[in-house]
């Protein structure tokens, strides 16, 4: 843009070599000492309008969008502030979404171990922090209920076996024609029956988490003691029972928690969630530990909404060396999509803002700056989209903005 065609669009002219000139170390204080002569001028009003005014919010902070203005440098402020300028140019690149995520117990390495039946807690073998194996008992029940079952089974176990007895010694009657042949029949049918019987009472059994070589060793006058055994290695978690304690069936008791695998979840907003795939690559930095970072892909995009966010959750399995990353962790979530928009970028370092409008500094001649609304979208790692105010090939200021923002409000307190 030429300064001498300022004119005729109505806006204020940049400053030359007329320009004021102020050295850049003073710029603060040059600026403070405008903002006391304004109030200085208000010493007949009552003291509570120069409270009002003394409170009332800075003009670089509010709401409303400037207008156009211009930034001359001398040679001297050229020279400290040297001003790095690039040009904003249309590119296909690769789209950034960053997010922020949450830790939680992968679902494939998390487990509640609850009480299968009712009973009292007679010993607790694990306790919250320590690790177990796959199998191990945890813990000991002793039950009303769960004797009822054994019994059952042993005594469908002796009737089964009493049945067969019968039916081999019907047969060898049957052979040597001592006995007829419908009471070999009712043997048979007597051992299906009893069979039967016991498969059922066997299947209970069963279902409480017994396996079968423990069934073998029940007889009568044991005591109905279950052992309740750790469905998966890991590190107990949470512990809410304690010795001598009533449970009821399928109270949960503890949690497992194999610390190798977690499941980080960001929530996306619609617009960035699009770009979004399984398998695009993501780069997680835990809050606490800013020189860490794991990298892992994402394994799935939430077909809906969260309700509470209202946002998109990306979801991503990671395999981490024990205790890397634990449930509960914030994390910070930079993911590479697979795809590429073609668009007009400018760094993330030449936006500053006035209020909610988002402020360039665009090179109008030499030295001279023009700070200009300018309407963006997505920003993303590094870049920003522009959509409005600026044009292709047009130099923008990456350097030094705030102070090229400091100098524009100083031009507005000089003109006043």
């Amino acid at each position: 843009m030429n300064p001498s065609d300022s004119r005729a669009t109505g806006q204020r002219p940049p400053r030359t070599s007329g320009a004021r000139k102020v050295p850049t170390a003073t710029l603060i204080i040059v600026v403070l000492a405008a903002s006391l002569m304004v109030m200085a001028g208000c010493g007949g009003e009552p003291p509570q309008t120069m409270i009002e005014q003394a409170v009332a919010p800075p003009p670089s902070i509010r709401s409303e969008a400037p207008s156009p203005s211009f930034i001359s440098l001398d040679a001297e402020q050229a020279a400290d502030l040297d001003v790095q300028v690039v040009a904003v140019a249309e590119a296909s690149l690769d789209i950034h979404v960053e997010l922020a995520g949450t830790v939680e117990p992968s679902p494939e390495a998390y487990a509640i171990v609850a009480a299968p039946i009712s009973g009292r807690v007679s010993a607790i073998y694990a306790h919250e922090g320590e690790p177990v194996r796959a199998g191990q008992t945890v813990a000991v029940l002793e039950s009303l209920e769960f004797a009822g079952l054994v019994a059952d089974f042993i005594q469908a176990r002796a009737e089964r076996v009493f049945s067969e007895k019968e039916v081999s010694r019907y047969t060898q009657l049957v052979e040597k024609r001592v006995a007829a042949r419908n009471q070999l029949e009712r043997a048979e049918a007597d051992l299906l029956r009893h069979t039967a019987l016991e498969d059922a009472a066997k299947a209970r059994l069963l279902a409480l988490g017994l396996r079968e070589e423990q069934l073998d060793g029940y007889t009568n006058g044991d005591r109905a003691l279950l052992k309740i055994v750790a469905p998966r290695s890991g590190y107990v978690d949470m512990h809410n029972i304690d010795l001598g304690q009533a449970v009821r069936a399928y109270d949960e008791m503890l949690t497992i928690v194999d610390g190798r695998e977690v499941l980080v979840r960001g929530l996306a907003t619609p617009s960035s969630a699009v770009s979004i795939s399984p398998g695009d690559s993501v780069y997680i930095r835990p809050v606490a530990s800013d020189n860490v970072t794991i990298k892992s892909r994402v394994t799935s995009v939430g077909p809906a909404l969260d309700e509470d966010t209202r946002s998109v959750p990306i979801n991503v399995l990671v395999r981490v060396a024990d205790g890397a990353m634990r449930p509960g962790q914030r994390v910070r979530m930079e993911i590479v999509t697979t795809k590429t928009r073609h668009a007009m970028y400018a760094p993330l370092s030449a936006v500053t803002f006035e209020g909610d409008q988002a402020i360039v500094f665009v090179l109008a001649d030499e030295n001279v700056f023009e700070a200009r609304a300018v309407e963006l979208s997505d920003p993303s790692h590094d870049m920003v989209v522009v959509v409005g105010g600026l044009e292709p090939g047009e130099r923008i200021a990456t350097t030094q903005v705030f102070s090229l923002k400091a100098l524009s409000r100083f031009e507005q307190y000089g003109e006043e």
